[in-house]
């Protein structure tokens, strides 16, 4: 119970040294969500809706609520994802590169590890802060935005489609939770390997591009021989593909 007492007030004083960075990704969540939300549905997007619907039938107005609910849906799932991809890569950068950079000074290491505190309990404090200085402004803002989305919908009829809403938003924060996670330990490791942040730049480059270039090389070689060896093959020559023994 100490332990747990010890670990949720060193998370405390972490974070109270990083408000600028929580400030930072809560603004930019913001802008990448419900501001841009409501730049592409507006009221008066929703009054030349509503002037359009009130002179269609019954039957025309289903089919344009629901034409208008899968636009939304599309919208949610394609415009706003990138946007807060972006927001969620240049967080993964920052807190990253500013968890764990104590590490890069040498006078810093000896005084963090000098705290009456676990290297395992330090680790945890500064690995889970820097996810939630991420996390918590992104749900806020995807939880805004729904309701933006749920009341605008709801105005125009097409509350159904609130749920379709919901499921899209579920399936971009795990996307994203991916994407942010897959930088952030790229960052940390490379942190950990480095000296300084010239250093810890250029490995995480390496370590990130080196992957895909690898991948990039091996596809093109691979597509260049089929291209100008095996359609040349004939006969029992192309045995050597079924066996590693005819080969």
């Amino acid at each position: 119970m100490t332990s747990k007492h010890l670990f949720l007030k060193g998370m405390k004083e972490d974070l109270r040294h990083k408000v600028w960075m929580l400030a930072l990704s809560l603004l930019g969540n913001f802008l990448a969500m419900p501001v841009l939300w409501l730049l592409n549905y507006s009221d008066v997007a929703f009054a030349d809706v509503r002037m359009l619907t009130s002179e269609m039938t019954a039957r025309q107005q289903a089919e344009a609520i629901a034409q208008s609910t899968e636009r939304m849906i599309n919208f949610f799932g394609k415009g706003l994802v990138i946007a807060a991809s972006i927001i969620a890569i240049l967080g993964a950068v920052v807190v990253g590169l500013e968890c764990f950079h104590y590490l890069q000074q040498k006078s810093m290491v000896d005084t963090y590890h000098s705290l009456p505190v676990g290297k395992t309990q330090l680790f945890g404090i500064k690995y889970i802060n820097g996810l939630l200085i991420w996390l918590v402004p992104y749900l806020f803002c995807t939880v805004l935005t729904l309701v933006f989305a749920g009341i605008l919908l709801a105005r125009v009829g097409g509350s159904g489609g609130i749920l379709g809403l919901i499921l899209e938003a579920a399936k971009n924060t795990a996307v994203l939770m991916v994407l942010f996670l897959l930088i952030y330990h790229l960052l940390l490791l490379a942190t950990m390997l480095t000296g300084n942040m010239l250093n810890t730049l250029a490995v995480a480059s390496i370590l990130g591009c080196g992957v895909i270039a690898a991948y990039g090389l091996t596809l093109g070689f691979t597509t260049t021989f089929f291209h100008t060896h095996y359609a040349e093959m004939k006969g029992l020559a192309l045995a050597s593909y079924g066996s590693p023994l005819a080969a």
